[in-house]
């Protein structure tokens, strides 16, 4: 059976420095495609089809939306850049189907964020992204919640959690790592929100200052993971209702896209506080399997800090 290609264009290619392109390649390898880099410019977006990838630059992606009115979709990949605003806005209508965007992450989070990500596309058995971070030597907790009562306690066992990791290393943490612990928690809230009301067709528009008691098979999985550098936070629920239109807004609030349906808040969770958290931690991960679950992850790192002599 022919592998499935990755495409990178031309100009991104030329963008990339040689880490970046080997961690690519590297991601590849481990998904089972075929890496094609040296995509010409001029090659039409439009002749990619699934289950073939394009990984592309805004620019690549605006003069495709120009020039042949390409709209992407679950098989285009945009790679960002931190360094310059992103000028997608007034194209807001063309990328409402864009799901993966990598914000030029640090490159062993590119080896593993991308790796995922093509495995999504041919693998039966969709695997939880911490899986991909080294658990030898790492420190984990895990909670159960079946009560929402249970927010505050649980939110302070993880920010002590966090905590800790972050004071016994951090003479190999950045500065700024202490503000990790409770930029992950104030997102467990928003993430716990979601998974409790928002996803529970029942408890959609309750009262939430009521208590609610969550059946076994509507309980909430919670985990926590540090592995000497990445602070990981994932909340399972068993629903997988987060639609398309929740993704979009994280999808915009990333591209710098504002507007009345970026800014809005709805019910509770996935709201302007987690917009605002997003932009201290940098890395959100949704999975859905519709009618089964979803999972929400963020991932903080707090890259070595350098040796001086």
């Amino acid at each position: 059976m022919k592998k499935q290609l990755l495409y990178i264009t031309e100009h991104l290619h030329a963008r990339l420095n040689q880490d970046q392109l080997q961690s690519i390649q590297k991601a590849c390898l481990l998904a089972c495609f075929d890496f094609h880099p040296y995509v010409k410019n001029t090659l039409s977006f439009n002749e990619i089809k699934s289950p073939h990838i394009i990984l592309a630059s805004e620019q690549c992606l605006i003069s495709s939306i120009e020039k042949e009115n390409f709209s992407p979709n679950s098989n285009f990949i945009l790679f960002g850049n931190h360094k310059k605003e992103l000028l997608l806005e007034k194209y807001r209508d063309k990328i409402k189907d864009l799901r993966f965007i990598l914000g030029d992450p640090p490159t062993p989070l590119l080896e593993i964020i991308l790796t995922h990500t093509l495995n999504f596309f041919h693998k039966k058995e969709k695997q939880n992204i911490c899986s991909n971070f080294s658990q030898q030597n790492s420190v984990s907790l895990s909670f159960e919640l079946g009560n929402s009562m249970e927010r505050g306690a649980i939110q302070q066992k993880i920010t002590q959690f966090f905590k800790t990791q972050i004071e016994k290393n951090k003479a190999h943490l950045t500065i700024g790592a202490s503000t990790y612990a409770k930029n992950l928690a104030d997102i467990l809230e928003e993430f716990l929100m979601n998974a409790i009301w928002d996803a529970n067709p029942k408890y959609a528009h309750v009262d939430r200052t009521k208590p609610i008691q969550l059946l076994e098979n509507e309980k909430v999985h919670i985990f926590c993971l540090f592995d000497g550098i990445n602070l990981i936070l994932s909340v399972t629920d068993p629903f997988g209702s987060f639609t398309s239109n929740s993704i979009q807004k994280h999808i915009e609030f990333a591209l710098g896209i504002k507007g009345e349906a970026t800014l809005q808040e709805g019910n509770g969770g996935a709201g302007i506080g987690l917009f605002m958290i997003f932009k201290k931690i940098g890395v959100l991960v949704f999975e859905v399997e519709k009618g089964k679950m979803t999972r929400a992850t963020a991932i903080a790192r707090s890259r070595p800090r350098r040796r001086t002599s």
